[in-house]
């Protein structure tokens, strides 16, 4: 009797995807990559408690 359970954390089946270049350059001008308005500050680089000014 075999207890083998799956395990969540382990790396699930992996799908690879093979284009022309014809078809990539039709998927991009179909998905565009559009950027941010504005990117999010991170706090800890703005915050510099220790610099002198």
């Amino acid at each position: 009797m075999s207890t083998k359970t799956k395990n969540p954390h382990l790396p699930g089946k992996v799908t690879v995807w093979r284009m022309s270049e014809e078809e990539r350059l039709a998927y991009i001008a179909k998905h565009p990559i559009q950027p941010e308005e504005k990117p999010k500050p991170l706090d800890m680089i703005e915050q510099t408690p220790w610099s002198k000014k």
